[in-house]
């Protein structure tokens, strides 16, 4: 079976399943590797020169695939999975959603203007701006 997952921005289809009752999704972790660079070996969860110890947490289930949720928690990165769908999205890391409240500065969007023309906001540098979001439900 096959799980989608939204991680960076990109949408990874990856070998892998989901319990609809706990909602855990557990993926390969070669194709973990292969799209995001962290592997788990035997000094932790690395990446180049950098690894994080688990300290006992069990990332992988009986056959060695990884928990895709205790993953994103030794990463510090937020996660929600859709059982139903086996859809899961990953969020940026805790550090990187903290400087960007601290230095107070909007990422990049680019989104489409009343005329329909799809502008992006570093187009507005130096000026104030006003951005209105609403949900119509």
């Amino acid at each position: 079976m096959g799980v989608t997952v939204l991680w960076e921005n990109e949408t990874h289809h990856w070998r892998g399943s989901v319990d609809e009752t706990s909602g855990r999704m557990v993926v390969d972790g070669d194709e973990v590797a292969a799209a995001t660079g962290w592997t788990l070996q035997a000094r932790g969860l690395c990446r180049g020169e950098v690894c994080i110890p688990l300290a006992g947490r069990a990332l992988t289930d009986d056959e060695g695939r990884l928990d895709l949720g205790a993953l994103c928690d030794v990463l510090d990165r937020p996660w929600l999975v859709d059982p139903t769908r086996a859809v899961a999205a990953v969020g940026v890391p805790r550090a990187t959603r903290r400087a960007a409240l601290t230095d107070r500065r909007a990422p990049d969007l680019e989104l489409t203007d009343l005329e329909g023309r799809s502008r992006r906001l570093e187009e507005f540098a130096g000026r104030r701006r006003l951005l209105v979001a609403f949900a119509s439900w």
